[in-house]
């Protein structure tokens, strides 16, 4: 796994949730960089994470999932397994379309599908301008070393044939350009 969290559909009477389980280090054996995608899966970055997403709810219109408290007043739940800590975290299931892991199956999505995407980015970026978070807020940054050693993990996928090498030049002009 390189990344993000595992997510399970859960029901429970009439409600359903999504049970995301996080990896505190996805790329543990062939990851040349260590733990570089490993720092969107740690309990502070996720829980402030979650914050926004349970403020976005309150303050907006906007289809969001809305994140769960557990007993303690946090997002973020610890369990103990045999390799450590994981984190998980319980959020109100919205139903969509699924988009496929193969970028490539998505392609002929709708301009409407587009537009949507468009409108809900630009009213988060809009709330984020005026939000004031709580000075335990952490999120992560993303500077030049850091892009730049996201090519690296890019180069590596593609070597392990998880990404069609013909899209690292897209990727690295991107890089290059931000």
């Amino acid at each position: 796994m390189i990344g993000g969290p595992l997510a399970f559909r859960v029901t429970s009477g009439d409600r359903t949730y999504a049970l995301h389980v996080y990896n505190p280090s996805p790329m543990n054996v062939e990851n040349p960089l260590g733990g570089l995608t490993g720092i969107r899966d740690r309990a502070d970055v996720l829980q402030s994470g979650l914050q926004w997403f349970d403020v976005l709810n309150r303050d907006i219109e906007l289809s969001v999932q809305a994140p769960i408290s557990n007993r303690e007043g946090r997002f973020v739940t610890q369990v103990e397994v045999d390799t450590g800590l994981v984190n998980c975290a319980l959020l109100d299931w919205v139903e969509v379309e699924e988009v496929s892991e193969d970028h490539r199956r998505n392609i002929g999505r709708s301009m409407d599908d587009i537009r949507h995407l468009g409108t809900m980015l630009g009213k988060m970026h809009e709330h984020s301008r005026q939000w004031d978070p709580p000075e335990a807020f952490v999120l992560p940054r993303v500077d030049r070393a850091k892009l730049n050693a996201a090519l690296v993990v890019l180069r590596w996928a593609a070597e392990q044939g998880r990404l069609p090498e013909s899209d690292l030049p897209v990727l690295e002009s991107a890089v290059g350009k931000v």
